[in-house]
């Protein structure tokens, strides 16, 4: 026989608006401590202290390797085009610096940007690095990136990066003109509309408002 525990005598006399209404107060209530937990308690999952850079605004490339920098570099030096892969450089990273040096180029051509560098405690070659940049293009269209790299067996790198843009044409209009290549839809739910390029990039696409659109891209490098 399976037993039964009695309900709270309290509850019991309540209605059942009450018992909803009182167990929503209750949600509201945990949701409230957790949020501030997080914000002002909970300020990072470990305590470990990580190194942070910040750069200041630098001026866009117009193109992802100027003349310049079509020459190779001398042998056991590292060419770095911008302001993030310099700074991994300076913290020690090397088996990622190749790597971080390709995404950040890709995030930051054509881009006004400011950067926040960040690494673990660890020695740089032994961990993560990652990167948030805000930038903007010659129009204006301003956006926001983020990447990670990190060592992975064998000294290899993996790094994987999202730019997140809004647009103010509708979702259609905008993979229309401008991620014609993303061509072959993926079911995500209901909140956004997915796409990729088969190449291994994603197109996540949240309609705002009558006209708008929140394009995020993601990609991994190996």
């Amino acid at each position: 026989m399976t037993a039964r525990e009695q309900i709270h005598p309290v509850l019991v006399s309540r209605p059942p608006r009450f018992l909803v209404g009182s167990a929503m107060a209750a949600v509201a209530l945990a949701a409230v401590a957790f949020g501030y937990y997080v914000l002002a308690v909970g300020e990072s999952v470990v305590g470990a202290t990580e190194a942070v850079a910040q750069t200041p605004l630098a001026d866009p490339r117009s193109e992802r390797f100027a003349a310049n920098d079509g020459a190779k570099a001398p042998a056991g030096k590292q060419e770095l085009h911008n302001t993030i892969s310099r700074q991994a450089a300076e913290w020690g990273a090397g088996t990622c610096l190749a790597q971080i040096g390709q995404v950040s180029d890709f995030l930051t051509t054509g881009q006004s940007y400011a950067a926040l560098s960040r690494k673990g405690p660890a020695s740089a070659d032994e961990s993560m690095f990652s990167a948030t940049i805000a930038g903007a293009d010659k129009n204006g269209l301003a956006s926001v990136s983020s990447f990670v790299s990190a060592p992975v067996a064998g000294g290899k790198c993996n790094s994987t990066y999202q730019t997140v843009v809004a647009f103010p044409d509708s979702c259609a209009e905008v993979r229309e003109a401008r991620f014609q290549s993303f061509a072959s839809k993926v079911e995500l739910g209901k909140a956004a509309e997915s796409w990729t390029d088969g190449k291994g990039a994603y197109l996540h696409m949240l309609t705002v408002g009558d006209r708008g659109c929140v394009v995020v891209k993601t990609e991994m490098v190996f």
